[in-house]
């Protein structure tokens, strides 16, 4: 795996460290990036240019690892878009959908799979993916793909007895973002 090092050289002893600048591995066009604080930049740029969902957020990828041992990553296309994904010991996640055209979607999936399995991962698994990608992927019969396993979480309120003043202290940082949100912005109901 080529990587992008600084080498540093200790002069007052034969001793030599090695730290990693920029973790990129380069193959088949992908590049993959190990270090996201290193490649905020280009991260950001690929989701400002091809992001879509709510998920593509980097702060919010960057602290969501399931386990300690979990490390955030980034694979970046020839044409410039990407997959956020964890790298774990027992294998990759995919964080959500690819950054780029919906329609390319299962197809980038499939090629960062691809990826994966010639770096030696035996274990690809995708969360908050779209549900065209899974019968995509399962149609092609190219992996072992398990059946779709998530719960759904969606709070349910009175809206007769809700309160858009959002009183109590429980809702003091709802009420500050949406009162930095409408200062911020100007609003406009069209076709009400």
């Amino acid at each position: 795996m080529p990587r992008n090092v600084l080498k540093l050289a200790n002069t007052g002893s034969a001793c030599h460290r090695t730290v990693v600048v920029s973790a990129c591995t380069i193959s088949n066009g992908m590049k993959l990036y190990e270090n996201i604080e290193v490649e905020r930049d280009r991260i950001e740029a690929c989701i400002k240019k091809f992001g879509w969902t709510s998920d593509h957020n980097l702060d919010w990828f960057s602290v969501a690892v399931i386990s300690e041992e979990g490390k955030p990553a980034f694979a970046e296309f020839e044409d410039g878009s990407g997959i956020l994904f964890h790298i774990y010991s027992d294998g990759w996640q995919i964080w959500s959908d690819p950054l780029g055209d919906k329609k390319m979607g299962a197809e980038r999936v499939e090629e960062f799979i691809n990826f994966a399995f010639k770096e030696g991962i035996d274990r690809v698994w995708c969360n908050y993916i779209s549900d065209n990608i899974y019968p995509a992927l399962s149609l092609k019969k190219k992996f072992k793909i398990n059946s779709i396993d998530y719960s759904l979480d969606w709070p349910v309120l009175n809206m007769e007895k809700f309160d858009l003043s959002l009183p109590g202290g429980h809702f003091k940082d709802i009420r500050n973002a949406r009162s930095k949100f409408n200062r911020e912005h100007k609003i406009h109901v069209l076709d009400y």
